[in-house]
């Protein structure tokens, strides 16, 4: 084995050890919600413990074996409710980077790492995406990310949600669309119950329509659980 491929061998091994000893010792970490090409990602660190430090995030970029420090304007860290998070826009070169957090005054504190794993938003419309469990009685949260071409074309942009292929009018108590950015719109059913289950699809006037999602109560068969949650 020649010293090049002894060096990569022992790189992701040690990825790998550092990884469960982390995991075991000092946190957790995950991407929060779904994450797309060109648009805003967050991670978020829950630390067992408080760690009593200045927190850096760190990035490994698929097939490379430098650790670089996510920082710049565009990266906004913050804490909150215990937990650490780090946002930003991320493009394609992310696509599949290793992250971890870890404190800057002792690097053996930190968490595990995670793949950020991206999708891009094809077609003229968008993407839609189940955004919360499916509990009867609940409010049960359904995102659209738009794509590109909808983003560009907003002032005449309109959008149709429908439920097995019927128009959902929108009604306060019953059905909400939120503008929470231009890239993002989250329609809420209110009070989820058997006749609000069926398949989702949003419209858009400027042509073609996202994939459907499909969004039912599950009755499990454990008497000590209730409900579940599928996305079909």
């Amino acid at each position: 084995m020649d010293r090049c491929c002894l060096f990569t061998l022992i790189f992701y091994l040690g990825l790998f050890v550092y990884a469960c000893a982390a995991g075991n010792q000092y946190g957790t970490i995950s991407v929060e919600g779904p994450a797309f090409v060109n648009r805003e990602v967050t991670l978020k660190a829950t630390p067992f413990y408080p760690w009593k430090c200045d927190v850096e995030w760190i990035c490994i970029m698929d097939g490379s074996t430098t650790f670089q420090t996510m920082n710049g304007t565009n990266v906004k860290r913050y804490s909150e409710d215990g937990s650490l998070f780090l946002k930003w826009k991320a493009s394609t070169e992310y696509n599949k980077a290793y992250f971890y957090a870890v404190c800057s005054t002792n690097a053996t504190i930190g968490t595990p790492m995670v793949s950020l794993n991206m999708k891009d938003i094809v077609g003229h419309c968008g993407d839609l995406v189940l955004l919360s469990s499916v509990v009867r009685g609940a409010n049960v949260k359904v995102g659209f990310f738009p794509s590109d071409y909808h983003i560009q074309r907003q002032t005449s942009a309109r959008r149709t949600w429908k439920k097995n292929f019927q128009v959902i009018q929108l009604r306060n108590g019953f059905y909400e669309e939120d503008k929470v950015s231009e890239y993002f719109y989250k329609l809420t059913v209110f009070n989820f119950d058997e006749t609000d289950e069926g398949t989702y699809t949003l419209e858009c006037n400027l042509g073609g329509s996202t994939e459907s999602v499909h969004v039912y109560i599950h009755h499990c068969t454990s008497p000590t659980i209730q409900t579940c949650y599928y996305l079909y």
